[in-house]
């Protein structure tokens, strides 16, 4: 998912709402109906933004290692392999060249082996995948936490529900949540990602003096999150395709050319079979070439499972268009709104409507979460 670090995923943080909050008191939010989805972001702010940027930041920093690592087992794994072809090509007795490939073929499986060690000891990927679910809830805790029924649907007399000062046992149960988020472990982010997820089957009401809070609650999201997520997704998914097309591309490459070389070598065969030429050296030759693209596409199909450029880049797209028609939904009942006059009672469900929206987008994030949490742990990465 997004990530506000980097120069690049600034422009896709939905998560820092300090802009927000310093500029809210010239917008709507600051007219007679009260403050209160600014209210609601200067709590989330405080109780979930903190936690979310440790995760963020450990597992970027884990996910970086772990690459690292993997990639590093993986192409000194290949390259003892192919040193080890290479060596059946060098003519007899022993020579120099022969105790150099040896040396060199010892220090490659010796460099992937210490990686394999690191990777196994250390588990960045166990660490990252950890930190990432930690990351990615914690952003739906917010979201959650800010359209939810009960942040708005309080009909008591105390409270009319716009007043997130008075919801106190809202807040505690977010900062209760938090707290379970980031004392988890991988065990039981295995075990939590695969569970189900279904939507809220509730129908709610809202009272009318939450009615402009909850039109610029919608406003937010829309700009926030939704189109920050959507612009996400369609960078994301063309560069993991992108990377995934030119691995593909050399491991089709390798395969022919192997096989090529597998038919020279039939080819010099049979010619030394029906003729008098001395063809040996050619055909020891061209057989360990044609040995050596398979060692090279081993490495390379390690390095394309540990990545997952093409299984990731069509998880991406499918979330996109999930989100694109749901965004067309929202988009419809908005000019509905803005084409008719309607009452408090059309307003009403219209706002429930924008809402149910809104649930399900967040439905469809979440399930993609889960979705990467299953794809990634799995993964084989030496």
């Amino acid at each position: 998912m997004a990530s506000p670090a980097s120069a690049q995923a600034q422009s896709y943080d939905d998560m820092d709402d300090s802009a927000e909050i310093v500029t809210c008191s010239t917008n709507t939010l600051g007219g007679e109906n009260g403050p209160a989805l600014c209210q609601a972001l200067e709590y989330v702010q405080q109780l979930i933004f903190p936690a979310f940027q440790k995760a963020d930041q450990e597992a970027q920093k884990s996910r970086k290692e772990y690459q690292q690592i993997s990639s590093r087992a993986v192409w000194f794994g290949a390259a003892a392999v192919i040193v080890g072809i290479v060596q059946f090509a060098v003519p007899e007795p022993v020579g120099s060249l022969q105790v150099l490939l040896d040396l060199f073929e010892a220090a490659a499986a010796g460099v992937c082996l210490f990686f394999i060690w690191k990777g196994v000891h250390g588990e960045p990927k166990e660490k990252w995948l950890v930190a990432r679910y930690q990351a990615e809830h914690l952003r739906l805790l917010k979201f959650k936490t800010l359209t939810g029924p009960d942040l708005w649907c309080d009909e008591s007399d105390k409270s009319d529900g716009c007043d997130p000062k008075r919801l106190t046992p809202v807040w505690q149960n977010v900062d209760d949540k938090v707290f379970e988020l980031m004392a988890l472990d991988y065990e039981q982010v295995k075990e939590r990602a695969g569970q189900g997820i279904s939507p809220d089957l509730v129908q709610l009401r809202y009272p009318p003096s939450c009615y402009p809070a909850l039109a610029e609650l919608i406003r937010y999201y829309c700009d926030k999150r939704l189109r920050t997520q959507m612009n996400y997704l369609a960078t994301k998914s063309k560069d993991e395709k992108k990377q995934g097309s030119v691995w593909q591309l050399l491991t089709r490459n390798l395969f022919f050319a192997s096989f090529g070389f597998v038919l020279a070598h039939l080819l010099l065969s049979f010619i030394g079979i029906f003729t008098t030429l001395e063809l040996l050296p050619l055909e020891k030759a061209s057989l360990v070439i044609a040995a050596i693209p398979p060692a090279a596409v081993a490495g390379i199909r390690s390095f394309r499972a540990s990545r997952e450029f093409e299984r990731n880049a069509l998880r991406h797209r499918a979330t996109l268009d999930s989100l694109e028609k749901l965004s067309d939904r929202m988009v419809e009942t908005n000019a509905y709104a803005e084409r008719f006059a309607i009452d408090e009672k059309a307003k009403a469900e219209t706002l429930a409507r924008q809402l149910e929206i809104v649930r399900y987008c967040e439905l469809v994030l979440e399930y993609d979460t889960c979705e990467f949490m299953r794809l990634l742990s799995e993964v084989e990465w030496y």
